[in-house]
């Protein structure tokens, strides 16, 4: 896991300290959507700004950590933190209120980008 937050973060140092100006980098990220499942797609001509985004940038396969719980897995994405270190766990976590549904409201680290 932190090698491949390390290529990231590598691939997004690479990307902002070329060329003249700032750099930008976008990453995009479908839940649920392996590449087994876009791959077909994308060959049918079924997903053509998909398809140029990745012609004309980067992009592979994302290996995560289970449980797969997107919550903690965008999370580690736009931490570069495990869970246990930005605090989302899962779906739900619990409070004084009990288990209410969890967003980003109880992460306890900051988003790479600041917000």
């Amino acid at each position: 896991m932190r090698r491949q937050l390390a290529a990231i973060a590598g691939a997004a140092a690479l990307a902002l300290g070329c060329g003249h100006g700032p750099g930008r980098v976008l990453v995009v990220g479908i839940d649920g959507a392996t590449l087994r499942v876009v791959a077909p797609l994308l060959a049918a001509g079924r997903l053509p700004n998909l398809a140029a985004l990745a012609r004309e940038g980067v992009h592979g396969p994302l290996r995560s950590m289970p449980p797969l719980e997107s919550p903690r897995i965008w999370n580690t994405i736009a931490t570069g933190k495990v869970p246990e270190k930005h605090g989302i766990t899962g779906f739900t976590h619990t409070d004084a209120q009990g288990r209410t549904p969890c967003g980003t409201s109880p992460r306890s680290a900051a988003c790479a980008w600041g917000w």
